[in-house]
């Protein structure tokens, strides 16, 4: 009987050991990173189980074992129903975080940061390169269609979009378009009285010419007024950056004499007025220059060359700023 005793004892003693050990392992594993050695996308696709997704980490290295997880399932059933899509993995990422993540549908959230004087077709360039992003075949006259307007120049905000696995550009043009709509209405409805736009659309024209024309923003109200100043005098408005975007792909970077004259729609050395769509994509700051403008009495300015602008009431003051900041006469 004494015997017996100690037998089961000793039984007692070394199962408790054992599940004291096998619980201290199962702790251990559950806190134990992943063997990622650098942060990345990792993709759940349709129809993988939580189990097959435990075989598949063990088969990349990340995992020792296999059964603390196993066990971790049927503790806790729910993390067994993961959702296909992409998600995070840092050199921190435990499994059972994945599992979490997975089971929850919480996928890595990406971002992406459209320019501001920009134009459609950089932007889709720069969609064309983004991670987990279908960018497709659309071209300018496609996703005009899709948004509802004759030319999705200028029609787009610039910002910063958040986007996930599987998302189209055509969705993040979706959310730059609605943007630039709700900014637009209600800097229109704010606007300062007796501007010379007849709709909000001229409003934009002339703030994708403003973006176009400066680097600094503190200018924008200044540079707007001069332009609303030429409408409002009937000069035309001889800004290069419309004679650009009228020369398209022919633009070599250098703009010429025989560039100012060449007939455009766009040139406004040549037309009178706005040109019939906006050349970039305006940020915020431009359309609230241009809807609220300095008050000011110029006619012209002259680049100097460091980003900011000398501006002149006359045309004499002009020429002498020309000749002082563009062809370095003192």
């Amino acid at each position: 009987m004494k015997k017996l005793f100690w037998i089961l004892a000793v039984v007692m003693a070394a199962s408790v050991a054992f599940i004291g050990v096998a619980t201290w392992q199962y702790r251990q594993a559950l806190e134990r990173p992943l063997a990622v050695p650098v942060a990345q996308t990792y993709r759940i696709d349709s129809g993988v189980s939580a189990y097959q997704l435990i075989k598949a980490m063990q088969g990349a290295g990340w995992l020792q074992q296999r059964w603390p997880y196993k066990v971790l399932l049927k503790l806790q059933p729910k993390l067994s129903h993961i959702k296909a899509g992409c998600y995070a993995l840092t050199p921190t990422t435990t499994a059972q975080q994945l599992l979490t993540d997975a089971a929850a549908g919480k996928e890595q959230a990406f971002l992406t940061t459209l320019v501001e004087g920009e134009r459609f077709s950089q932007w889709r360039a720069h969609l064309a390169n983004q991670p987990e992003l279908k960018a497709g075949e659309l071209d300018q006259a496609a996703v005009a269609k899709a948004l509802g307007v004759d030319n999705v120049e200028g029609w787009l905000l610039p910002d910063s979009y958040q986007y996930r696995c599987g998302d189209t550009a055509l969705s993040i043009f979706e959310h730059a378009h609605k943007a630039m709509l709700s900014y637009l209405d209600s800097a229109w409805q704010n606007r300062a009285d007796g501007l010379p736009y007849s709709d909000p659309y001229q409003a934009l024209i002339m703030a994708s010419i403003v973006e176009k024309e400066t680097a600094v923003p503190a200018e924008r109200p200044l540079i707007a007024s001069v332009f609303i100043n030429r409408l409002r005098q009937g000069m035309r408005l001889q800004t290069d950056p419309t004679v650009i975007y009228g020369l398209g792909e022919s633009f070599d970077g250098n703009i010429t004499r025989a560039d100012l004259k060449k007939p455009t729609p766009y040139n406004t050395y040549v037309i009178k007025g706005l040109p019939p769509t906006p050349i970039a994509m305006p940020s915020r700051a431009a359309i609230d220059a241009v809807l609220h403008p300095d008050q000011a009495d110029y006619l012209y300015f002259v680049a100097k060359g460091d980003g900011s602008h000398v501006f002149s009431k006359t045309l004499r003051d002009h020429n002498n700023a020309v000749n002082r900041y563009q062809r370095g006469h003192k």
